[in-house]
């Protein structure tokens, strides 16, 4: 043990004598106004990394920046800002009265602004060059009631996103939960137009703490190499004693109260006392980025509501301060490494020079932003899992677009979803060769909108939104690979799939109006995508394939970034997204009654024995006609288990909810209407 204190004692002198400013005292309880001066990071474990930057980039010889912090909480952005060593001039919005005050000790020139909703154009003169935020996730989290996006505390997206509407930062950063649902990650993504980076804490600090960030500044290509470094562990926080795991879980706002048994706390063994105890209030500060003693404020309100148990940790003097309100402030806060890590690329002066565009909704209402709106293509996966069935939106309702009912913020009450929609047909030119024009091999070409109406009522038959499209004569709709999609290529030769990341593809709109299959004038430049050892994540590497034939591309698989700017999380079936959904509910039934945190992604278990295998979705359509002559059908979706595999295959001797007609899994011709029932529990890969 003692090896090891010293050798982190070693690492904070090495990283002192490269910080060319002064050091915070610790404990101090003078405000801390010299914004240009750094933190301490030899406190914060592991971040000589950022020390490596700062000299990589030298002086920072622009002005400083003009920063507005929304849902501010303890200042993490203005900590990370500091880490960097980069100027700000600060604004903050925040209601919290205990936060605002931590904020105001450490960072005194920062002017606070108050509630969002009341923050207007004439309230800040400069021009805003960074806007961060990290929006509640009550109703995001798998410990909350799962009302989504647009439950009654979530749906302050909205109002970040009026704000950056309203004031046109150069760069913004937006952060929530990694465990959201792919539906409330998707209609994030649609409202910010960029893809999200997820980013556990652990690889940057001793705690873990799993994040999506959706920002337009460049993500870094490459991750610090740091997460098994010993300056990143628990011991190299903790003080006069041993720490008995390497890492520890989430930082929660209420992983410190006795009766909290499914948050624990690492525990440390204490050589002062010469007995265990769990890791105390000011280690948790310096785990999540911050100095020790950060939170150290007197709060106006110390009188305690309720006589709370405190699992057993060293008794901490530090005036009175009411460390229950510490906890808190620190479990809903930024991990101040990862802050720094995501704006470090503004530390590169070509990059601060360029300007990255992006697109918002032209109406930032929430009433009119939707996840999917009439009119759009949307894929579907197919009996294959391969989402290559497109529909085109005729409405929806019900669930997270009865806005009246996510105000009152009662789930039980929703009306169930309901998703009116039309198939999109390939043309016969472009279906020539396929062998199932149920499931065709290829996922681009003309298509036909079809006339029949038919109805969805679950998400998991949905996969994305297509965007890469061109409406062409007689309302045909001809989709092709864009830039910035990953997209799985066909090869005949092997009869075998393989990914591809597009960097930039074009398509001769007149050519393609003639549909001739091979004479739309495409083009694409693309990056071949190699599978890494962790599920579903694939890099992108330096070799560049050129296609001019549309034919080969078979389907779009969602993703979005993991960890840095090459590594991409990808979805290529629908299991996963299934699976994610039983998971949040097995975590809310058990973990539910203990705590009332922001968070849930401390957790990590395995269900596959608990559920028997990955899920599939069975049903049946049922047709009516309509008065003007088309029909309309009905997509039932049950969600069962491997266990059930076998009343697939003997459907007549095993009636499904006895309503159901036996379900028929074998390719068919072409039908006047799919269903999205047939989704096998067969693992697709590419």
């Amino acid at each position: 043990m003692d090896k090891v204190l010293n050798h982190i004692r070693n690492l904070r002198a090495e990283a002192e004598s490269l910080l060319k400013n002064g050091n915070r005292h610790d404990g101090d309880d003078e405000a801390h106004c010299g914004v240009e001066k750094s933190i301490d990071c030899s406190n914060c474990g592991g971040d000589r990394w950022v020390l490596k930057l700062r000299q990589k980039a030298g002086f920072w010889r622009s002005k400083p920046l003009v920063v507005l912090s929304l849902f501010d909480g303890i200042g993490g952005v203005w900590a990370a800002l500091e880490n960097l060593g980069i100027p700000f001039i600060g604004y903050s919005c925040e209601v919290n009265a205990d936060a605002m005050k931590v904020t105001q000790r450490n960072y005194c020139s920062v002017r606070h602004l108050g509630d969002i909703h009341r923050l207007k154009k004439a309230d800040i003169k400069e021009k805003i060059d960074l806007v961060v935020g990290g929006f509640p996730c009550q109703d995001l989290s798998s410990m909350g009631a799962r009302l989504g996006l647009h439950g009654s505390r979530s749906r302050l997206f909205f109002e970040m996103l009026r704000v950056i509407k309203t004031f046109s930062p150069t760069w913004f950063l937006a952060e929530n939960v990694a465990s959201m649902s792919w539906v409330d990650r998707e209609e994030i993504s649609k409202h910010l137009s960029t893809t999200p980076l997820e980013i556990d804490s652990q690889n940057f600090s001793p705690c873990k703490r799993r994040r999506l960030y959706w920002s337009n500044i460049p993500y870094p290509k490459t991750c610090p190499r740091i997460g098994d470094n010993e300056a990143t562990s628990i011991q190299s926080v903790v003080q006069g004693g041993a720490s008995l795991a390497k890492k520890n879980m989430c930082v929660l706002s209420s992983n410190g109260l006795q009766g909290a048994t499914k948050a624990l706390m690492e525990l440390v063994y204490d050589f002062r006392i010469d007995k265990p105890r769990y890791i105390n209030v000011v280690e948790v500060e310096q785990m999540m980025g911050y100095p020790p003693h950060y939170t150290n404020v007197k709060f106006d309100d110390q009188k305690p509501k309720a006589k709370i148990q405190r699992r057993r940790e060293t008794e901490i003097k530090e005036g009175g301060v009411d460390r229950n309100t510490r906890w808190r402030l620190l479990g809903n806060s930024f991990s101040v490494p990862v802050i720094s890590f995501l704006l470090s690329p503004l530390l590169d002066a070509d990059i601060r020079d360029q300007t990255r565009k992006y697109h918002l909704p032209a109406s930032v209402r929430e009433a009119d932003c939707s996840v999917m709106s009439p009119g759009e293509i949307w894929a579907m996966y197919n009996i294959h899992q391969r989402p290559n069935w497109y529909v085109q939106i005729v409405s929806r309702s019900g669930e997270r677009f009865d806005l009246n009912v996510n105000e009152r913020g009662k789930k039980g009450s929703r009306l169930p979803l309901r998703i009116e929609c039309r198939f999109l047909e390939l043309t016969k030119p472009y279906e020539a060769g396929q062998l199932d024009l149920w499931s065709t091999i290829r996922g681009c070409g003309l298509y036909t909108v079809s006339e029949g109406i038919e109805v969805q009522g679950s998400w998991v038959a949905f996969s994305h939104q297509v965007t890469s499209l061109l409406k062409v004569d007689h309302g045909l709709i001809f989709i092709y690979p864009a830039k910035g999609e990953v997209w799985s290529v066909y090869d005949s030769g092997t009869e075998s799939r393989y990914l591809v990341y597009v960097l930039e593809s074009s398509v001769n709109t007149k050519k393609a109006k003639l549909r001739v299959p091979g004479k739309e004038g495409f083009s694409a430049r693309c990056r071949l995508l190699q599978k890494k050892i962790e599920l579903d994540l694939y890099r992108i590497i330096d070799k560049e394939l050129v296609y001019t034939d549309l034919g080969v591309f078979s389907f779009r698989a969602p993703y979005h970034f993991h960890g840095e700017g090459d590594v991409l999380k990808i979805e290529l079936s629908v299991k996963d997204r299934e699976r994610g959904a039983q998971i949040d509910g097995l975590k809310r039934k058990r973990l539910s009654r203990h705590f009332e945190s922001d968070d849930e992604d401390f957790l990590d278990m395995d269900i596959g024995d608990e559920f028997g295998a990955m899920p599939i979705a069975i049903g049946n359509i049922t047709s009516e006609p309509l008065a003007n002559g088309e029909s309309k059908s009905e997509s039932i979706l049950t969600v069962v288990t491997k266990r059930d595999e076998e009343r697939l295959v003997q459907p007549k001797e095993d009636a499904i909810r006895g309503h159901l007609e036996p379900l028929k899994l074998k390719p068919a011709p072409r039908r006047s209407s799919r269903s999205t029932a047939g989704l096998r529990s067969t693992p697709y890969t590419p």
